[in-house]
């Protein structure tokens, strides 16, 4: 409640300087909040949507109709979104997608979107523990690396987000192929991440 009002005030200072018509405003937050799956807060382990799924609100300048766009897109994107909006050359490395065409009104493409929870990972040592996420269209599949003693315990679960917001029907027995291009796509992902953490320690 605190957040909303202190929102309010700044788009009301800035429509009273004449300045919100022209604006580009961004609001979103780094985490949801669990009242569910016998977990309450928003920092530890788990990645079910209420923790995920975060606000994400685009007004434009000059914009004075919304639009609601149902394609999966990632906090990644924000910064190619607003460089692109702004003229600026893109970052090099950037792993998002400017979403101006989107905003703009045009079609955008469906690509995966990741999300993870890392909290006992440390960045120096390879990446082995915590949940991570892909989304692909209504898919979510979530990897979970577990050590238990010496060997590695990987837990999968997909939800058919569409058909099942409250991801209660794991479907990853059901549906054995897209659960396995589904983690193949997120091994690759991982592996990479683990290139650039090896990179950056040296």
């Amino acid at each position: 409640m605190a957040a909303d009002a202190a929102l309010g005030t700044f788009l009301e200072d800035l429509d009273r300087q004449g300045l919100l018509d022209s604006a580009l405003v961004v609001v979103t937050s780094d985490h949801g909040e669990s009242f569910e799956k016998g977990y309450l807060g928003h920092a530890g382990p788990l990645t079910h949507d209420s923790l995920i799924r975060v606000p994400l609100v685009v007004k434009l300048p000059g914009q004075k109709i919304g639009q609601t766009l149902n394609v999966p897109v990632s906090q990644a994107d924000l910064a190619p979104t607003l460089l692109d909006m702004v003229g600026a050359p893109p970052l090099p490395r950037a792993e998002g997608r400017s979403l101006r065409a989107a905003l703009e009104g045009k079609p955008l493409p469906s690509k995966p979107v990741f999300s993870m929870t890392m909290e006992r990972q440390s960045r120096f040592e390879p990446i082995r523990y915590g949940r991570y996420v892909v989304i692909d269209g209504n898919d979510k599949l979530t990897l979970a690396l577990d050590p238990k003693g010496k060997a590695q315990a990987e837990k999968v679960t997909l939800f058919d987000l569409a058909a099942d917001p409250a991801e209660t029907r794991d479907l990853a027995q059901q549906r054995p192929e897209r659960s396995r291009e589904l983690q193949t796509l997120l091994h690759s992902q991982l592996a990479e991440a683990e290139k650039r953490r090896i990179a950056g320690l040296q």
